[in-house]
């Protein structure tokens, strides 16, 4: 009997242990509340950032890297067609504005661009995909460091020039555009195609992106990953990428907002 007894009970401090890391186990697995008023206040800040800061950056780096090529010395001036460019205050006044003005203010673009997308992605999917994620993240960062510096480049002629009274070197001032150049044609697309291949599987996968663009990242990305040209033609394949992101994003959000609530989320991670 006393053998039969101990089988059908447990120690009391035993269940109450048990019973304690039930209740933690819950307390981790369920779902947070949301409160559907202060989400959609979140999305919808989001999604309005997200689209018109992508366009933003978009433009003003398209614009930048115009008056370069066009306002510019060309692209392939002599020695004398050098010296008599950066002798003009008025022609260096427009590499001074491209590269001193319009990519920084890109650059802070995409960084509002970058932050609000993850805030979009991150209130419209309930899952969390921790590698693509960091990658995108990693890339995008790597993307504004290459072009702060392509726009270093591109300017520390025109400032050495107007604070220096000594001749020009024309092999100087052919060196820093240059590098600039395969600052961003060569190192800063290879970042923009990983950003690209990441933010439409993102986008596909949490499925506020339909699969034809899913579809159309894939030969975008691997135009900016895999060109050996340094052609300035290919300075328009992200812009017009990230014009049709932000568009598409924007309906997406705009379709969403008709909803007067949003479905109550489930975190989980994938990777």
């Amino acid at each position: 009997m006393d053998q039969l007894g101990g089988a059908d009970t447990q120690p009391q401090s035993s269940k109450v242990s048990d019973q304690a890391a039930a209740d933690e186990d819950s307390h981790l697995t369920q779902a947070p509340s949301v409160d559907p008023q202060i989400d959609l206040a979140q999305v919808r800040k989001a999604g309005y950032m997200t689209a018109a800061f992508g366009i933003a950056h978009a433009v003003l780096f398209l614009a930048a890297f115009l008056i370069i090529r066009f306002k510019g010395p060309g692209p392939d001036p002599t020695d004398q067609e050098l010296i008599e460019f950066y002798a003009d205050p008025s022609k260096r006044r427009w590499l001074v504005f491209s590269g001193m003005y319009l990519i920084p203010f890109a650059g802070i673009a995409f960084i509002y661009f970058m932050v609000a997308l993850r805030m979009w992605m991150e209130s419209s999917s309930v899952r969390r995909h921790v590698l693509f994620s960091n990658i995108q993240l990693i890339t995008g960062v790597l993307y504004l460091a290459l072009l702060f510096a392509s726009g270093a480049a591109v300017s520390v002629v025109v400032l050495v020039v107007g604070s220096s009274s000594a001749q020009l070197d024309p092999i100087f001032a052919r060196i820093f555009p240059e590098y600039g150049s395969t600052l961003v044609l060569v190192f800063a697309m290879r970042m923009a195609a990983m950003f690209v291949f990441t933010s439409s599987g993102l986008g596909r996968a949490m499925g506020i992106v339909p699969t034809w663009f899913w579809m159309l990242g894939i030969p975008v990305g691997l135009t900016l990953l895999l060109s050996a040209s340094i052609s300035p033609l290919l300075l328009a394949v992200f812009p017009s990428w990230l014009i049709l992101f932000s568009l598409l994003l924007l309906h997406r959000f705009m379709v969403r907002l008709k909803s007067p609530t949003l479905p109550e989320q489930t975190p989980s991670t994938t990777t």
